[in-house]
Formats: structure tokens, C-alpha cells, sequence
């Protein structure tokens, strides 16, 4: 049996005291009660950088609430009606959304992580323990023509959701579970699908132009009238060990000689424009110096890899693990690091005897790269993008950050004095 309920009507100042009592609840301060905002109506209403994890939601209503930058991990949303709701960079780690409608919703560089947004059937005992629907027939999670841009949903369920014309342009979706799902006319513009599963996901008519697709599952996905343009997958280029003049194991060995004996002996490695996907042996290399300008890395192990001076103009370095690398004084411009890991990397000012060699990333892309405690010391990031990066305990002194985006990013414990923010012109 299926039953109704109506909407309990809260006003602004009931909302502002149950939010004081949550918070006292989280703290398990006496007095703290958990907030329950099952099948309130709260539409238009401001949530806005709240504490609410493990808050109820059950059947409410929040049309065009502000609940941007709020808290609400492990929150229940389950069958919530959050229509044009303002969710931006909150954060909803593990929360509940199944059945819940978010046509028009605004989610921009949200964490999403291992969050349910399958559809719903809340179901419960009854006296003589028999399971019996009490609210709501079974419906997918509506978000159609909503703005995921930047969102963080990795491990998160969407299987059977519905996303027409949704935006999810620059967001991260490893290892997610969207198996038929309906997201015809969807935007994944430069989004990490790495590992997702689209396993009879209806994409027609998605554009999918410059998505991170390793061991992206595709079995059985409908893609007529699909945007592919410049995904990044397992396939290599033609240009790869055909255009080398000798093997790269040769070239990389005259390259070191080259380096460590200041151009006397050896050869320089020029690697300009050549995949290297198919080449796994890269960690600990020594090559500072390479010319790799507009090379592809993408996905590949480089870990301790020294790249001091080397020029990576416009290359692809999409899911690389780069952790502890060392790229003081490169020169990267519109270089792409989007979802790499580059923890305990170093990227700044390289210093030779007397000689300074600034690191220059400008327009370098590192969108959900795992940056925490990598060094930016005196490197220039003008115009960089840092959107949803993790930059824990991330030393940026010095750094010129004028007109970088860093919307979404964690720069907890990040050290930024004397760093240079604001716009190009100031």
C-alpha cells in the first residue's frame, strides 16, 4: 500500500534552531538533537554552509533552497524534491538521493563521492513483519538538465538515473556505476570516466569531447550521434614507437648521458608529439632537459621521475601517478595533469649555481589532481586550473596565482604566503 503525506511547513528561524541542535548532536554536545526534515517543506529556504551530516530528508521539499558549500555526508535525500536547489561545493560523501529529483539542479564542483542516486522504493515491516511500501513507487533519481560541472563522483551509484541534457562538463566519475542510465544529449566535456561503468547507458547525442575513458565500461551503451573528439583511452596513437629513430630504451640512456655530463657526451632525447602509452618502464627516470612538448603520458606510472628544466608544453599527463616527481623549472604551459597524482612532487623554481629557472605552468590543467604535499614555491600558475583539486599541506609561497581557478579545491593545511591571487590585471 502506498500512502501520502503532507508537507510540514518550517519557517527560516525553526530551520536555524534544528541546524544549531544537529550541530550540537555531531558533537555529541547534551541538548544536540538530530535534525529530521522528513516531508518538511523548506523550498526557497537558506542552508547555506551548514553542518547536516547524517541529517534526514526523506520526502522534503527544498525547490531552489541554498544548501551550497553545506555538509551533508551520509545525509538521507531519499525521494527529496530538489528542483533548482543551490548545492554548489557541498559536500554529500556517501549520502542517500535515490529517487530524489533534481531537475535544474545547481551542483557545481560538489563531492558526490560513493553517493546512491539510483532510483528508490522505501519500504518497511509491518506489525506482522511483512514489507510493505509506505511512500513512493519506485522512480529513477530525475536530473535532468542539471549542472554536475566539476562534481566529484567517484564509486557513486547512478545506474538508471535520468540526466537529459545534464552538464557534467570537468567532473570525475572513476569508478562509477551508471549502467542504464538515460543521459541522452549529456555533457562529459574533459571528464574522468576512468573505470565507470556505462553498461547499456543510453548516450546518444552525448558529447563526451576529451573524457579520460580508461577501462571505462562501454557493453551495450546506445552511442548514435555520440561526441568522442579526442577521448583519452587505452588505444595509442600511430605516432608512437614508429616515429622514434631509434628505441626509446637508447634514446632515454643518450639522454642521461647527455644531462648528467652537461651536454659533453650523449644526445638529447626529443620526444615532441609522440605517445609513450605503450612504454610502462618511465618511474625513476632521469630526464631532465627532455623536449616533450604536446607528449602523451597520459595513464602511465612516473613515479620519482625527474624532469628538472624539461619542456612539456602541452603535454598529457591525464592519470599519470607522478607522486614525489620532480619537475622544478619545467617549462608546461597548457600542460594537462587533470586526475594525475602528484603527492610530495616537486614544482618549483629550480636553482642552478647562480641561475634561476622558474617553473611556469600558465593555463596547465589540474582539475581532481591529488596535489597534497606537492611544492609550487615561486612557480607561475597564472590561469591554471585547480578545480576540485586536493592541495592538503601544499606549499604554493610565492607562487602567481592571478586569475586561477580554485573553485572546489582543499587547501587545508596549504601554505600560500606571499602567493600572488586575483585577477591577471592586478
Amino acid at each position: 500500500m502506498t500512502q501520502t503525506y503532507k508537507l510540514k511547513d518550517l519557517t527560516q528561524q525553526e530551520v536555524n534552531g534544528m541546524l544549531e541542535k544537529h550541530k550540537m548532536f555531531l558533537h555529541a554536545v547534551p541538548g544536540g538533537a538530530r535534525a529530521n526534515f522528513s516531508h518538511c517543506n523548506l523550498n526557497e529556504l537558506v542552508l547555506k554552509d551548514a553542518m547536516l551530516d547524517q541529517a534526514e530528508f526523506y520526502g522534503a521539499c527544498l525547490h531552489r533552497a541554498d544548501l551550497s558549500q553545506t555538509s551533508l555526508k551520509s545525509a538521507i535525500l531519499f525521494g527529496a524534491d530538489l528542483r533548482y536547489i543551490n548545492l554548489r561545493n557541498a559536500k554529500l560523501n556517501k549520502a542517500d538521493l535515490r529517487g530524489a529529483l533534481l531537475r535544474g539542479a545547481r551542483l557545481d564542483g560538489a563531492d558526490l563521492s560513493d553517493a546512491d542516486l539510483r532510483d528508490g522504493r522505501r519500504a518497511e515491516k509491518d506489525m506482522g513483519g511483512e514489507i510493505r511500501n509506505i511512500s513512493f513507487d519506485s522512480a529513477p533519481t530525475d536530473a535532468t538538465q542539471a549542472s554536475f560541472q566539476t562534481v566529484k563522483l567517484d564509486g557513486a551509484k547512478l545506474g538508471g538515473m535520468m540526466a537529459l541534457q545534464t552538464d557534467f562538463s570537468g567532473a570525475s566519475l572513476k569508478n562509477a556505476k551508471l549502467a542504464r542510465a538515460n543521459m541522452r544529449g549529456a555533457k562529459f566535456n574533459r571528464a574522468d570516466l576512468s573505470g565507470a561503468d556505462f553498461s547499456d547507458c543510453d548516450l546518444r547525442g552525448a558529447d563526451l569531447t576529451g573524457a579520460i575513458m580508461l577501462k571505462t565500461v562501454m557493453n551495450g551503451a546506445h552511442l548514435d550521434d555520440t561526441i568522442l573528439t579526442d577521448t583519452l583511452t587505452e588505444n595509442t596513437t600511430a605516432d608512437s614507437s614508429s616515429s622514434l629513430p631509434r628505441p626509446l630504451e637508447f634514446m632515454l640512456r643518450d639522454h642521461q648521458l647527455w644531462a648528467t655530463s652537461q651536454g659533453q657526451h650523449g644526445s638529447q632525447a626529443i620526444l615532441s608529439g609522440i605517445d609513450l602509452r605503450p612504454f610502462k618502464k618511465l618511474m625513476h627516470a632521469q630526464l631532465s632537459a627532455l623536449k616533450a612538448d604536446k607528449t602523451i603520458f597520459a595513464g602511465l606510472y612516473l613515479g620519482a621521475i625527474e624532469l628538472q628544466a624539461a619542456d612539456i608544453s602541452g603535454a598529457d599527463f591525464r592519470g599519470c601517478t607522478m607522486d614525489h616527481a620532480d619537475l622544478r623549472g619545467v617549462k608546461a604551459p597548457l600542460a594537462d595533469f587533470s586526475s594525475a597524482s602528484l603527492m610530495g612532487a616537486n614544482l618549483s623554481t629550480l636553482r642552478v649555481n647562480d641561475r634561476v629557472v622558474k617553473a611556469r605552468f600558465a593555463l596547465a590543467r589540474f582539475c581532481h589532481a591529488q596535489l597534497e604535499k606537492a611544492s609550487f614555491v615561486g612557480a607561475d600558475l597564472r590561469e591554471a586550473d585547480f578545480t576540485g583539486a586536493n592541495l592538503r599541506d601544499a606549499d604554493l609561497r610565492d607562487a602567481d596565482l592571478r586569475g586561477a581557478t580554485l573553485e572546489g579545491a582543499n587547501w587545508d593545511g596549504a601554505r600560500i604566503e606571499g602567493a600572488q591571487f586575483g585577477d591577471l590585471t592586478e
